[in-house]
């Protein structure tokens, strides 16, 4: 392979610009070697940044007042002295100058450290075992269920022993009206599917082993009373019929036999979704 020919005069004049063999090398597509010894022919003093070089005193202290005074950075230094980074860093440990190890800036002493102090929670602890919680409000009714699943006490219970706690318990003494599921203690206004399922059972197994006295609250129950009349009523309110039931309604109605639909007045709310002379 041929030996590209180089212009002297362009390659001393590249170098004098950037200093840098390898960029030079690089510029004219060839080895930094070549270029050095074309260089050495010459008579051009090549800078070597990696040759040490002896600082005096005055060298290095002007260095650390372009460092701490000017700030400059210490590959800026590096460049204006023609030293090593490396070299540079022990210069100034040795001076007891301090610097950063990332980005060459002066290390800023930290002033006026405010040291924050913990703070201090209050806790309602049980005074049966060691358990305590954070919420002294009760909001999350977490002191009542731990008596209720650690030690099988229900709130009018445990007031009957400790009449101090009626501050802390007065939201639940206000909820009576909720029922209370037997199995978590949790105050509900209906226990529904919803909530049975994330213990594990049916409404019928619940209903057989607690009754099926404490299911819904008497508001609730008459709220849906009001709400299924209101959609009775309501004649806009379009009702999802079955094949079974609409081929029911077909027949009925080509025999020329009145019925009435979605009857919930003859069994209290239950709805009957076809009633013809009491048969539904």
């Amino acid at each position: 392979m041929k030996k590209t020919i180089l212009d002297i005069n362009n390659v001393i004049n590249e170098y004098n610009k950037c200093k840098n063999i390898h960029k030079v090398a690089e510029m004219f597509s060839t080895s930094h070697i070549r270029i050095s010894k074309l260089l050495k022919e010459n008579n051009i003093e090549i800078n070597n940044i990696g040759k040490r070089k002896d600082f005096t005193e005055e060298n290095i202290s002007n260095m650390i007042y372009d460092y701490v005074e000017k700030h400059l950075t210490m590959e800026n230094i590096s460049k204006k002295y023609e030293i090593r980074i490396k070299r540079l860093r022990k210069i100034f440990k040795d001076r007891n100058i301090k610097i950063s190890k990332w980005n060459g800036h002066i290390k800023k002493d930290k002033k006026n450290i405010i040291i924050k102090e913990k703070k201090q929670y209050e806790y309602k602890k049980c005074p049966y075992c060691d358990w305590k919680t954070k919420d002294v409000h009760n909001k999350s009714h977490s002191y009542q269920k731990h008596l209720f699943k650690k030690h099988n006490i229900d709130v009018e219970q445990h007031l009957k022993e400790f009449p101090e706690d009626i501050f802390y318990l007065k939201s639940v003494s206000e909820k009576k009206h909720l029922v209370e599921c037997k199995i978590c203690g949790k105050l509900l206004h209906l226990i529904d599917k919803r909530h049975l399922d994330k213990h594990g059972i049916t409404k019928q197994e619940y209903i057989e082993k607690y009754g099926d006295n404490n299911l819904i609250t008497k508001n609730t129950k008459l709220k849906l009373q009001v709400c299924l009349q209101k959609m009775n009523e309501n004649d806009s309110w379009e009702r999802k019929t079955s094949k079974y039931e609409s081929n029911i309604k077909d027949f009925l109605k080509t025999n020329n036999i009145i019925f009435e639909e979605h009857n919930r007045k003859l069994l209290n709310g239950l709805e009957i979704d076809i009633l013809s002379n009491n048969i539904g």
